[in-house]
Order: C-alpha cells, then sequence, then structure tokens
C-alpha cells in the first residue's frame, strides 16, 4: 500500500511544483505588465463608490480619493448614497461644499425598488459617469497615493484595455482571522490575476476595478444580458468581466503596490463568514473552464495537505520505518514542494502591505485548502439575498 501512496504523493508534488512555477512566472509577466507609464494628455475620469450607511467611512476614507489630481476638469467622484438610513447625507454633502468635483447620487429607502442589492446603485452610478474610464471602489476603502486615478487612466491608454483588475488588499492587523484574510486575498489575486494574464479572465474586485465606459455603455444595451444579470444579487464585477471576456475584449491586471486600495478586514469570524457567502455564492455561474481551473488547484492542494497528514502518521506509528528509504523519499517530495511554495508566495508577499514570516503561508495554506472544503454548500447551492 505505502509504495502507491507515495506514487500518489509524487503526482501531487509534482503538481503544486508545477503550480508554483507558473504563478512565479505569472508574477513575472503581471510585475512588467504594470509599471506605469507617462501620460501628458488629460483625459476624464469618473471614480464610482456606492455606500449603504457608511458614514463613518465616508468620513475616514472618501477624502483619499477626493484629493486625487485631475488633470480633466471634467474628471469626477460619484457617490451613490443607496438606501441609507444614517447620516450618510449630510456628510456627503458637507464634503461636496469643499470638493465640487463630488457629484452625490441619492437613492432613498422609500423609492420604488426594482433592482436588489448594490447593482441598483451600481447601475445608477453607471448611467450617470461622464468620464473616459469608470474607476470603482468602495466606501470602506481609501488610497494611499495622489495618483492612483490619473495612474489607472495611464496605464488603461497605453495597453488600450477595455478593463483593468487591480489590488484589493487589506490592512495587516493581529491575529489568526487577520491573517488567513491576508492570504486568501493573496491566494484570489494570485489567480485571478494569472489567469488574466492567459486572457481567461473571470473576476475582478470592486474595491480596485477599472472600465473603459464604452465596455460598460456595451453591456447596458445588451438587455439579454442585463436580465441575467439583476438575478443575482451577489456578482457584482465578476458577471461584467465575464461578459467582457467572452465578447473578446482586453483585460488586464495591474497589480502595483502603490496603486491598491485599503480596507480593515472583518474583525469577527462572523461578518468574514456572511461576506464570504456573497462572493462565493457567483461560483456556481463561471464557466465550466473556470470552475475546473479553480476547483482542480484547490483540491489538488488539499489532497497533497492531506495526504502529507496521512503519511506523517503512518510513519509515526510505524517508527522502524523513518531510516527507510520510503520515508527519505517522502521526505525528500514534501521539501521539493514547499521549497517551490515559498518561492512563488515569496513573490505574491511584495503586493502586500507587510510582507509575512517566511513559515506563515505553511499553515495558512493548510487552512486555505480546509476553508474551501467548508465552503463547497456556499459555492454550489447557497444562494445570497443581501448586500448589507
Amino acid at each position: 500500500m505505502l509504495p502507491y501512496l507515495l506514487s500518489f504523493y509524487l503526482l501531487l508534488s509534482l503538481i503544486q511544483i508545477s503550480y508554483s512555477l507558473f504563478f512565479v512566472k505569472s508574477y513575472k509577466k503581471i510585475s512588467k505588465l504594470s509599471q506605469t507609464p507617462d501620460l501628458n494628455k488629460a483625459i476624464s475620469y469618473s471614480i464610482i463608490i456606492c455606500g449603504k450607511n457608511e458614514s463613518k467611512n465616508i468620513s475616514k476614507n472618501l477624502p483619499s480619493f477626493l484629493k486625487q489630481i485631475k488633470k480633466h476638469k471634467e474628471s469626477e467622484i460619484i457617490f451613490v448614497n443607496h438606501r441609507s438610513t444614517d447620516n450618510s447625507k449630510e456628510i456627503l454633502y458637507k464634503l461636496q461644499k469643499k470638493y465640487p468635483h463630488l457629484k452625490i447620487l441619492e437613492i432613498r429607502t422609500g423609492q420604488p425598488q426594482k433592482i436588489f442589492g448594490k447593482k441598483e446603485a451600481l447601475l445608477y452610478a453607471f448611467s450617470e459617469a461622464k468620464g473616459k474610464y469608470l474607476l470603482l471602489s468602495d466606501a470602506d476603502c481609501k488610497v494611499y497615493h495622489k495618483n492612483w486615478a490619473e495612474n489607472w487612466i495611464s496605464w488603461m491608454e497605453k495597453h488600450n484595455a477595455d478593463a483593468g483588475l487591480g489590488l484589493g488588499i487589506y490592512k495587516n492587523n493581529a491575529g489568526l482571522l487577520q491573517k488567513f484574510i491576508q492570504f486568501e486575498t493573496l491566494q484570489s489575486y494570485m489567480q485571478y490575476g494569472s489567469y488574466a494574464m492567459q486572457g481567461n479572465a473571470y473576476m475582478g474586485v470592486g474595491r480596485n476595478i477599472a472600465y473603459k465606459r464604452k465596455s460598460i455603455e456595451k453591456i447596458m444595451h445588451d438587455q439579454l444580458f442585463l436580465d441575467y444579470y439583476l438575478k443575482e444579487m451577489s456578482g457584482d464585477d465578476d458577471l461584467l468581466i465575464q461578459y467582457l471576456a467572452k465578447k473578446q475584449n482586453n483585460i488586464l491586471p495591474y497589480f502595483s503596490k502603490t496603486q491598491s486600495t485599503i480596507t480593515n478586514p472583518k474583525s469577527n469570524y462572523k461578518s468574514y463568514k456572511k461576506q464570504k457567502i456573497r462572493h462565493l455564492s457567483i461560483g456556481k455561474h463561471y464557466d465550466l473552464k473556470d470552475k475546473l481551473n479553480l476547483g482542480f488547484y484547490a483540491l489538488s492542494i488539499g489532497l497533497w495537505w492531506l495526504l502529507s497528514t496521512i503519511l506523517l502518521l503512518f510513519f509515526v506509528l510505524n517508527p522502524y520505518l523513518f531510516n527507510s528509504l520510503y520515508f527519505l523519499f517522502s521526505i525528500f517530495l514534501f521539501s521539493i514542494a514547499l521549497i517551490f511554495k515559498y518561492l512563488n508566495y515569496s513573490k505574491w508577499h511584495k503586493m502586500q502591505i507587510k510582507e509575512e514570516k517566511s513559515i506563515t503561508f505553511v499553515f495558512m495554506e493548510w487552512l486555505w485548502s480546509l476553508y474551501h472544503l467548508i465552503n463547497i454548500p456556499n459555492i454550489f447551492w447557497k444562494k445570497n439575498n443581501s448586500w448589507k
């Protein structure tokens, strides 16, 4: 039995090494692609942020967007105050006195509602935006670079991109949950960025994504897609990216630490779980090819860690095998695969605010594989019914 287990372990280890090499290669391509060019001409943009009962975040985060350098006089910041019951409205109008380019769109609580969730606010903003490019973020995010918007425009122009996939990273707070959120975020952008480089974009994060307005206008005129899009509460950006990808639009990752949006991670498991259920529930609408790619990657990691654990327990229960070639071969495979994993993660961690210690990812990857096993029902069956 042991020889068969080791044969399977060899196969799984080779798969892990192959994935590590693939992602390292993708990292190098994305890093080269993400260099920000200089752009002398002025081009208009619309920064779009939707918020519901976000008074605290508006005061804290919105000024970082309002202070963005804008070369074109028609560039604007659109905030959709979506059925809020707090004092968001008062704070927004106070900010507008200081920043006249802040455009406030109101959807009041008593208005008839035909579209549910964030998509109601998002589609309203799309219909009102005037910029050549639409830059999307969230109310709980901020940016630290005053040229964040202009850099997006320069990069989109240089690469003639119809959509740009940015980084939305979290502050590196203390605690196990916070560390896991950091690692899960890394896994996410490592995958969607790498596959986008292959011409297989399947998602983006609404915290930091850019669209050419003409691309969005095409979507807005496709009633068949809009009917499908509005059926789901979640998938605000994933479904848009998938639509554009199917139409052969140019969708590329723009991964630069200075271009990241930054937010605080959820502070407790309950709120984090609610957030992830919303994000994962759209997975059932992914194309079969994307499901297989993502599923096989997660499954291969889970099986590799499972078999590593089984082999460890087997040798512990049979200590006379510690001097055998079987044990040495197992240790060799585990060490080689782990080295390649570390080399890969050490590259991608450079995009985080604070890089983790070298050993952290080992435990986090094990947790990540367990997390996917637990969330299978949310990915394939559970329907999300709320935005906030």
